[in-house]
């Protein structure tokens, strides 16, 4: 069946706050395929969707560099894929004229020293000798709360501009966070604390593994990735809290909007109004923080549709 959510549902909708007519809102995260197929067969399928996709948007120099991250990723034999617990997702962002591609593959398997050490490789093309420190650090840190759970690569016209490491927090909550964030990111203490304890105080403790953390690694002009770590992210999921519980997610992530972007609390309603009325309603499956400074300066809701 599908991995992408807990109940099969191939497709996942995200909103992003706050509103901004330079970067894409409304997102969809889709797994391509169907039910009944392998891995191996769903990650053929996903790679031929995006080589079409590609191919029509004329972006030859993303799909080459994908290739390319995706040979350290994607084993050779097609039975070394048989176990994995999920492929490759797409996902895309369109608003206007601005429109990405995303590419998510799987990174949950293997022991611990092999994660870490394909998730070298898949930088290693890209990287100079300026990001080997940054690089060492960031593991020698996170790796004492996280483990590689995922890849995310950014596509657009110019290439490939952003990858992103996802680690899974072995026992999530802002000891854990302050530990594998770094110290470039230290500012983000307060507002990620103020989630936390109010998460915590709802629904009890965080789960073991139900926080993600992403680190991105952005290009520059020349190809080379910047000597540092680019962005820090948090992402919780909501999947093993019941949607009658009091308060209900929904309850409570719209409290969270209309603390800290109030101006969108009524586009993001009508986000879900609009997914009521396509498919019968919505669940939440997970929330996405950002911070800048000792503010929230983006969080995105994911949704996945009750039918489909």
């Amino acid at each position: 069946r599908a991995s992408i959510s807990v109940d099969g549902i191939p497709v996942v909708y995200s909103f992003k706050l706050p509103l901004s007519a330079e970067c894409p809102t409304f997102r969809i995260l889709c797994e391509p395929g169907g039910l009944g197929i392998t891995v191996q067969e769903q990650i053929e399928y996903s790679r031929r969707a995006l080589l079409a996709l590609t191919e029509r948007l004329g972006w030859c120099s993303a799909q080459r560099g994908l290739d390319e991250i995706l040979a350290h990723i994607i084993p050779n034999d097609p039975a070394a894929v048989s176990d994995w617990w999920g492929g490759l997702w797409i996902g895309a962002a369109i608003q206007a004229d601005v429109a990405e591609l995303r590419v998510y593959a799987n990174l949950r398997h293997g022991e611990l020293i092999s994660r870490w050490q394909r998730v070298a490789n898949l930088l290693a093309p890209f990287a100079d000798e300026r990001l080997i420190p940054v690089v060492r650090e960031w593991i020698d840190t996170a790796s004492r709360v996280a483990i590689p759970v995922g890849a995310g690569v950014v596509l657009a016209r110019s290439g490939v501009p952003v990858v992103r490491i996802y680690l899974g927090v072995e026992s999530p909550g802002m000891d854990a966070i302050r530990i594998a964030r770094g110290q470039r990111f230290h500012g983000s203490d307060a507002p990620l604390a103020e989630f936390c304890e109010a998460f915590v105080t709802t629904y009890g403790p965080f789960r073991r593994q139900s926080m993600t953390l992403g680190y991105d690694f952005a290009r520059e002009a020349g190809g080379l990735f910047q000597p540092e770590i680019a962005r820090f992210k948090v992402d919780v999921s909501f999947v093993n809290i019941r949607a009658d519980f009091n308060p209900s997610p929904d309850t409570f992530i719209l409290e969270q909007i209309e603390r800290v972007f109030p101006e969108a609390a009524e586009s993001y309603n009508a986000f879900r109004d609009d997914l009521a009325v396509c498919f019968g309603g919505s669940v939440i499956e997970y929330l996405s923080l950002n911070t800048s400074g000792n503010r929230l300066s983006e969080m995105t809701v994911y949704v996945r549709p009750h039918r489909y």
